[in-house]
């Protein structure tokens, strides 16, 4: 049963994927750089899907770790921002061939993240387990 849950879980992932999902996510991200709003929702999309190995390198292809690092020092105050952010840069760093790049772009931004946002618990432990990830 639970792995027929996660394979239901996975249908939309790969329909998003196939219709241009992840680039139009970033484009996103990109074109409405002044909107948290739009910030948080497409990184956590992008988060969302960067649980899957070939989509991860997909992400980061597209420049998307650079695009994350300047939303979390635009928006620096923005609890959901950072929380998602660093969910993103976390997953993204799984990948063995990223953690290297991931680590020198995204470190210090999830740093000063968990300093600031240290109170949130969603933000203490996305970005606690990001920094975990890119020390390790």
């Amino acid at each position: 049963r639970l792995y027929g849950a996660y394979q239901q879980m996975q249908t939309p992932k790969r329909s998003i994927t196939s219709h241009g999902g992840l680039g139009k996510a970033v484009d996103a991200v990109r074109a409405f750089e002044d909107s948290p709003v739009v910030q948080h929702a497409c990184l956590g999309a992008l988060h969302s899907l960067a649980t899957d190995a070939d989509n991860q390198v997909r992400i980061a292809a597209l420049g998307t770790v650079q695009l994350v690092v300047q939303a979390m020092k635009r928006y620096r105050t923005d609890a959901d921002v950072q929380h998602v952010a660093c969910g993103l840069l976390n997953n993204l760093a799984h990948n063995e061939n990223l953690m290297a790049g991931i680590a020198m772009l995204g470190k210090e931004p999830v740093e000063d993240a968990l300093e600031e946002h240290s109170g949130v618990a969603a933000v203490a432990r996305d970005c606690g387990t990001a920094l975990e990830t890119l020390s390790s």
